[in-house]
């Protein structure tokens, strides 16, 4: 309770009282609420009591009452988090849209290839490059990116081709 005197203070003013007000209806100086106010005294438990009584709440409540600068400082908290949170959020999406950019300049250079060379194929050789399982993987890219699908297609047909190798009898006649 180290901040008590602010929440007196803060307690008195929401009320709209005066500290002669207070003062004098617990028999005590404005001179001597006032140090109370100020922190410039030690309160003892029973004035806090007796002034959350007059408050018409528990010490507790008058212990833990949030104060203006401290609802103020919540509030830019909260919004400097959140701005934080939307940068972040459109940081993310830029990151996610530049893998697409060259996930498909790259898919479109490999076709060209491909094509010249001749490959049943086209651009198929993208899904077997060394990583590119991290980039697709459904959080490095947006959720309905065009690749997302051929790519688990592929990756399921090379695991069905895998566990027919292993498993000869689950071949299909």
């Amino acid at each position: 309770m180290s901040n008590i005197h602010h929440k007196i203070r803060s307690v008195r003013k929401a009320r709209g009282m005066t500290q002669e007000a207070v003062a004098e209806a617990l028999g005590m100086t404005k001179g001597n609420l006032s140090r109370m106010e100020k922190g410039d005294v030690t309160i003892s438990q029973e004035r806090i009591d007796t002034l959350a009584k007059f408050f018409g709440m528990s010490a507790e409540e008058l212990a833990t009452y949030e104060t203006l600068e401290e609802k103020v400082t919540k509030e830019d908290r909260n919004s400097v988090f959140s701005e934080q949170l939307r940068q972040r959020e459109a940081q993310i999406l830029r990151m996610q849209r530049e893998t697409e950019l060259f996930l498909l300049e790259l898919l479109s250079q490999m076709v060209r290839e491909d094509e010249a060379q001749g490959h049943p194929q086209p651009g198929h050789r993208l899904f077997e490059l060394p990583g590119i399982g991290r980039l697709l993987n459904g959080e490095n890219t947006t959720a309905g990116f065009a690749l997302l699908e051929p790519y688990r297609e592929h990756e399921l047909f090379k695991a069905q081709a895998i566990l027919g190798r292993l498993h000869p009898s689950t071949k299909k006649k």
